[in-house]
């Protein structure tokens, strides 16, 4: 649909409504590849209830129709054969509420979006099915359509289904007024947006995973490595990003035993840094080899993973309900070893159990690979610092005597001369030679 066809189509409906007493009171446009629909209600002073709905592809078409003000209440409760035509057989997710948000009426689309039949939402009120996080935004919207700030909003938010899935929808609300003015009922019309809003999140971890990686990369890539801040740095991220309550990671000791050694945790939940945890299960050779060789464990609920029971048990301590285990494996460098399991990289979910995603399961795998390098890097660099101040050792000893030479006399002498050049100081010295 092109914007000048829109707008032609606009101006149709409007004309039909009566240009200049109309009052639109919702308009819902839904693009979908070349597929548009559009849904506008209008009210007139006359009584009039104005309901165009718009096709379009290639070619587009309108369907209007009217319904008297005066038998409005029982049109929405089911009394216009066509509107309630209209409304039970429409793919637009409606209902009716309340000024205190109760469900008075919902179509099979509105209920099969929510998960919850008619007779359960006349039940419910939205913000029983609203996701907490956008209660708050949805709450204040409705306050000004009850003080006549506004007549109508429109707004991206999530419903918390029958099984507890999340939903994501736009929702378009508009009030209806009887002919004197008094509010009537709302109507919400919902729009399921989760495939956008699973693009969006999509692209989102794509353009975070590649700063973090960045950031760590830089962190391998400096002269002196600060591996504390390295690992600091990766679990904050990690958890801001996946917005999970606890991140941490454990390094393993020959017995496999651990200990926490980083972590970054939501206050809400026990801490674990600096905690020696020695799981049987772990330690077994069946658990520990798989992880060295990469396999990864995600649980989106621990209640019913059927996982033994000792393991079972270690997570409870820290209350968690999903975990998410990557292996951290440095390569050998030899083919007939096997790789060494430097530790795990392990993300959790204490409030609520969690499907984790592979987007965000192939994050962590590119983390877990970039520490094992800079964890290799600090390895080698710290080698290399104690080669080079053994051997600065040994040039400044003596062999023999394991007393300092003539060359570390040298060095000291120029460094202290310096020093209290600085100082502006006088030097002093006492030389003898000494020979046994």
């Amino acid at each position: 649909m092109t914007p000048r066809w829109a707008l032609y189509q606009w101006r149709r409906f409007r004309r039909r409504s009566g240009r200049t007493q109309t009052r639109v009171l919702l308009g819902l446009l839904l693009l979908s590849g070349v597929m548009t629909i559009g849904l506008l209600i209008s009210q007139q002073p006359g009584g009039l209830i104005g309901i165009g709905l718009v096709l379009g592809s290639f070619v587009g078409f309108s369907v209007g129709f009217k319904l008297r003000q005066r038998a409005l209440r029982s049109s929405f409760l089911g009394g216009t054969q066509s509107h309630d035509m209209f409304f039970r057989q429409s793919g637009i997710a409606i209902s009716y509420v309340d000024e205190q948000g109760q469900f008075l009426r919902a179509n099979q689309a509105y209920c099969d979006l929510v998960g919850y039949s008619e007779a359960e939402l006349r039940g419910l009120s939205f913000q029983e099915i609203t996701h907490p996080d956008d209660l708050a935004a949805d709450l204040h919207l409705s306050q000004q359509i009850t003080a006549r700030d506004i007549d109508a909003f429109v707004l991206d938010k999530r419903y918390i289904r029958s099984d507890g899935q999340i939903q994501w929808v736009t929702l378009s609300i508009s009030q209806v007024f009887d002919p004197q003015g008094n509010p009537l009922f709302r109507i919400a019309i919902a729009q399921d947006i989760s495939d956008r809003i699973r693009i969006e999140q999509q692209l989102r971890l794509q353009v975070q995973q590649q700063q973090i990686s960045a950031q760590i990369t830089q962190h391998i890539h400096r002269s002196s490595l600060d591996l504390s801040e390295l690992l600091n740095t990766t679990v904050t991220e990690v958890r801001q990003l996946l917005a999970a309550d606890r991140v941490v990671i454990y390094r393993f000791e020959p017995d496999y035993s651990g200990l926490v050694i980083v972590e970054s945790v939501d206050a809400t939940w026990p801490a674990m840094l600096g905690q020696k945890i020695t799981d049987p299960c772990l330690q077994q050779p069946d658990c520990v080899l798989p992880y060295r060789h990469g396999r990864i464990q995600a649980i989106p609920d621990v209640l019913t993973s059927g996982l033994a029971d000792c393991y079972v048990e270690t997570l409870r301590q820290y209350q968690v309900r999903a975990n998410l285990v990557i292996p951290i494996i440095l390569a050998d460098g030899s083919q007939k070893s096997d790789p060494i399991l430097w530790g795990l990289l392990v993300v959790q979910q204490c409030s609520h159990p969690r499907q984790w995603l592979s987007q965000e399961i192939a994050l962590l795998q590119n983390l877990a690979q970039q520490m094992a390098i800079a964890l290799q890097q600090a390895q080698l660099y710290r080698q290399v610092h104690m080669v080079n101040q053994e051997l600065l050792r040994q040039v400044s000893l003596d062999g023999l005597t394991q007393v300092a030479n003539r060359r570390r006399f040298d060095q000291y002498v120029a460094q202290e001369w310096q020093r209290l050049i600085r100082q502006q100081r006088p030097l002093a010295m006492i030389m003898a030679d000494v020979d046994f």
